[in-house]
């Protein structure tokens, strides 16, 4: 199944993905499947669906090639900060 990342709380771990139905479901980020990044708010995913007691829950989510995300290197972000800050 696809949708997208419609809110996520890093802190608290969870978010919601919006299905191609228009459907909420709950993900925890133990199911991210995303090496090396996290994801972000509007970020297309794609995932499978499971039940818990509280209802639908997204599982095995893995960004899709549609995805807008884009992985930087720990270098670039430096750059793109210092840039910030000098403005």
């Amino acid at each position: 199944m696809y949708g997208t990342v419609e809110w996520l709380d890093p802190e608290k771990g969870y978010g919601l993905i919006m299905d191609e139905d228009d459907n909420d479901i709950f993900f925890h980020y133990s199911e991210v499947l995303a090496e090396g990044r996290e994801l972000e708010e509007r970020d297309e995913v794609e995932f499978e669906v499971g039940e818990a007691e509280e209802g639908r829950i997204a599982t095995a989510i893995h960004l899709t090639d549609d995805s807008s995300a884009v992985e930087r290197s720990e270098e670039e972000v430096e750059e793109l900060e210092e840039v910030e800050e000098e403005d």
